[in-house]
């Protein structure tokens, strides 16, 4: 199990820098005949290299994918040479306040990745499936009941309980998935306390690793933290989201 706390490097590239390097294209994603979903890729503008995979992000209940943190870590990862899609749940998408039912999500997810296998050409062994908060646990459920396989998972904002709801837990499903995972939390995240999630993870022993952001809450914002200080959390979490993925075998 891995964990830290938040390191700034002022010497690293800001990601408003990296657009150059790389490129970003709007689609759309049908999820069933006549309805469709947003979605964004942002790729490598020299194609996917041979020891890099893509990546699927989707996002939380009450952003999109045009989220902070989402886009940081869908550019900073195009730039390091993954393939990235971005996408919207139909709720956003159809510019409704409330989260689809689960069937609904969930058949957003399977869409997305097979969309994403089309259009990559990329097998499922080089395909990674994460998400911020309910497109994590969305994710999570799809590959613990078996219905969804990708290389890892990525889980920033795990959302392991309701706020002030700490015996209800959604993590007996972890346990089917045989891919390794990482979760990415923050010290102050009413949706992860952390006594609850370091034991599931020791639990899922080498599958699962634990990446702990100080300060951080559910969306990883820092308190009274300047623009400078917030995007250096965010290229933290990409650090760390990178330095996991170069360990998974689909990117060695």
């Amino acid at each position: 199990m891995g964990t830290g706390s938040l390191r700034i490097n002022r010497n690293r590239l800001k990601l408003q820098e990296l657009d150059a390097m790389t490129q970003t294209q709007s689609v759309n994603i049908e999820i069933e005949p006549g309805r469709a979903v947003d979605g964004l890729i942002d790729a490598p503008s020299d194609g996917i290299a041979a020891d890099r995979c893509a990546v699927l992000m989707a996002h939380g209940a009450g952003n999109d994918m045009h989220e902070a943190l989402l886009t940081h870590l869908a550019q900073g990862l195009a730039d390091r040479g993954h393939w990235v899609l971005r996408f919207n749940f139909p709720y956003r998408s159809e510019g409704r306040p409330r989260p689809d039912g689960q069937r609904v999500l969930e058949r957003t997810w399977l869409a997305a990745l097979a969309w994403a296998c089309d259009e990559t050409g990329l097998p499922a062994e080089r395909l990674m499936a994460g998400g911020k908060s309910m497109g994590a646990r969305v994710v999570s459920q799809l590959a613990g009941a078996g219905k969804l396989r990708a290389a890892g998972f990525l889980f920033w904002g795990y959302p392991l309980h309701a706020p002030g709801k700490k015996q209800q837990l959604r993590d007996a499903h972890l346990d089917a998935i045989a891919g390794p995972m990482l979760f990415v939390a923050g010290t102050r995240d009413p949706f992860c306390d952390l006594a609850l999630i370091q034991p599931v993870v020791e639990r899922l022993k080498d599958r699962a690793t634990l990446e702990i952001i100080a300060d951080g809450d559910h969306s990883f914002r820092v308190p009274r933290a300047s623009a400078e200080r917030q995007e250096a959390v965010y290229v933290d979490i990409l650090e760390r989201s990178l330095n996991w993925l170069n360990k998974v075998p689909a990117t060695r």
